[in-house]
């Protein structure tokens, strides 16, 4: 059974904090503040991540929104791709149908766990502190 874990991205403080619960959420000033307000607040200024359950080749863990990539090891070939070896793709973690992708930018997907036998997966930065990554 995987950890269940998450990160958040304070869109008007621009900040990352990682949390262990739903309700982990940093602060927010709600001096004088409406009801309406704060709930809009909380609902459109922070982006919720959730750890995949896998880590990279430093050790670091993969989240929702990571910007990792691929350096393959050997061939892989599925329905949508044939990928050679010594083949290096960048791409986002994104959660789709129920599973975890690497989204490339020109569309190709790669499922995640699929990744960790044939690839070696590296974080190289994540889509709000980096996204001229992709």
């Amino acid at each position: 059974m995987r950890e269940i874990k998450f990160r958040v991205f304070d869109q008007i403080k621009k900040t990352m904090n990682t949390v262990t619960s739903m309700w982990g959420f940093p602060e927010i000033e709600t001096v004088c503040v409406p009801f309406e307000e704060t709930v809009n607040t909380l609902f459109y200024s922070f982006e919720l991540m959730q750890f995949t359950g896998l880590k990279d080749k430093n050790g670091v863990h993969i989240y929702e929104g990571d910007i990792v990539k691929l350096s393959f090891n050997e061939y892989y070939s599925n329905e949508c791709v044939n990928v050679d070896e010594d083949t290096i793709v960048t791409g986002k973690i994104t959660f789709e149908d129920g599973g975890y992708f690497i989204n490339e930018k020109d569309s190709t997907w790669f499922y995640l766990y699929d990744m960790t036998d044939c690839a070696e997966i590296e974080i190289i930065g994540n889509i709000h502190e980096n996204p001229k990554l992709l």
